[in-house]
C-alpha cells in the first residue's frame, strides 16, 4: 500500500474512532444499541469477504478497489479493503447517521399537538 493509500485511511480510521467516541458519550444508550446493530451488519460482510478472498470468488468481495492496488498477500489484502473498512468506517458510519436519525425521532416524539 503506498504511502498516500495508507496515510487517507488513517486519517479515516482515527475519524471513525472520534466519531464513535462522540457517539457514545453523547446518547450512551442510543450508541450501544448502534454499535450491537454495526457489529450484527458488518461482522458477516467481514467474515464473507475474507471467505471470498481466500477461495478467489472474482466478485465485489475480494477484487482490489483499482488496479494501482498493489500486490499483496490474502490476509494483508482483506485487513485494508476489508476488516478496517467494514470494522471501523462502516461502524461509525452507522453510529452517526444512527444518532442523527435517532435526533430526529426524539425531537418528533417529543412534540405534543396543542390543546384544542
Amino acid at each position: 500500500m503506498n504511502q498516500q493509500n495508507l496515510t487517507t485511511l488513517s486519517v479515516f480510521v482515527v475519524a471513525s474512532i472520534v466519531a464513535l467516541v462522540i457517539g457514545f458519550r453523547a446518547w450512551p444508550s442510543l450508541g450501544r444499541t448502534l454499535f450491537g446493530y454495526g457489529l450484527a451488519a458488518r461482522v458477516p460482510v467481514v467474515i464473507v469477504m475474507l471467505v471470498a478472498m481466500l477461495g478467489n470468488w472474482g466478485t465485489h468481495y475480494d477484487v482490489a478497489p483499482s488496479p494501482d492496488f498493489p500486490a499483496m498477500g490474502t490476509l494483508a489484502k482483506w485487513f485494508w479493503i476489508g476488516f478496517l473498512p467494514q470494522l471501523m468506517i462502516w461502524m461509525a458510519f452507522t453510529v452517526v447517521i444512527g444518532g442523527l436519525c435517532g435526533i430526529v425521532a426524539a425531537a418528533s416524539a417529543g412534540r405534543k399537538p396543542a390543546a384544542a
